[in-house]
């Protein structure tokens, strides 16, 4: 791993990330790619198989635009979550799957919209209704619930 110009991971949990073994591969210019592949297999040959990256990566820049344009958010939905948090002055990041850089890191298959909200401002409920890493798929919704910014329940 650590002489290696590119690792391609199916990683579950993320342990691997926390190692001094992948911290020295980065460190001298490993490229790595991982996915979490457990509940999302059909998913991933898809994200392979039939995806426009070109579109995906404009639809990012889309929503990476908005949230720097923006201080506060609030995400509902219709199995109950909604939360709110505020990531003014935060940098919004688009991890788009590609590991093109000495020492990067990505995740397979990418796309994902990145802000860290400011932690004494986020409050809420999320709804879990898919996939928790570790673990999977759930069989029954899981309910976080979030107070400046510790889980209470």
């Amino acid at each position: 791993v650590v002489n290696s110009d590119i690792v391609i991971g199916l990683f579950q949990g993320s342990k691997f990330f926390s190692t001094n073994t992948r911290k020295e591969a980065v460190k001298r210019g490993t490229r790595i790619i991982s996915t979490q592949p457990i509940g999302i297999e059909e998913y991933i040959i898809q994200a392979v198989v039939d995806v426009d990256f070109q579109k995906m990566r404009k639809n990012a820049e889309l929503m990476a635009n908005l949230w720097e344009k923006s201080k506060k958010c609030r995400v509902t939905s219709s199995i109950g979550t909604d939360i709110s948090f505020e990531f003014q002055n935060r940098p919004v990041l688009i991890g788009d799957g590609a590991a093109t850089e000495p020492g990067e890191v990505e995740f397979f298959p990418g796309m994902n919209v990145m802000v860290a909200p400011v932690e004494k401002t986020i409050n809420g409920t999320i709804v879990v209704d898919g996939n928790i890493v570790p673990g999977g798929l759930v069989s029954s919704p899981v309910t976080i619930k979030i107070e400046k910014p510790n889980i209470i329940n």
